[in-house]
């Protein structure tokens, strides 16, 4: 690919394209297949790739809001949550009844 191609090139396949580089990038193309083909097969893969992108996906309403709510209904962990819990009672009492007996 020649020079005036390759300096334009970028701006040509996003659309973006400024008059002066218009005018050599057109001039240039008219003369020179090589450059027009190799042209054709990078916008025939920016559209192929331009079909790859994923589609942009948006929450069900009420989504955030449902997360919020969960959220805010956990309660958060206490050290002291653990003596309230039976098996934790069962533990201390078979410690107990094991340190009585060795004693």
């Amino acid at each position: 690919m020649h020079k005036p191609i390759l300096d334009g090139l970028e701006s040509y396949l996003s659309g973006h394209q400024p008059a002066l580089e218009s005018e050599q990038f057109s001039a240039h193309l008219a003369t020179c297949p090589e450059c027009r083909a190799e042209l054709d097969s990078l916008q025939a893969q920016a559209e192929m790739m331009r079909l790859l992108r994923a589609p942009v996906v948006e929450p069900a309403p009420g989504f955030y809001a449902r997360v919020m709510e969960r959220i805010e209904s956990q309660t958060p962990f206490s050290l002291w949550s653990i003596f309230l819990e039976p098996a934790f009672g069962t533990r201390v009492m078979v410690a107990a009844l094991g340190l009585f007996v060795v004693l």
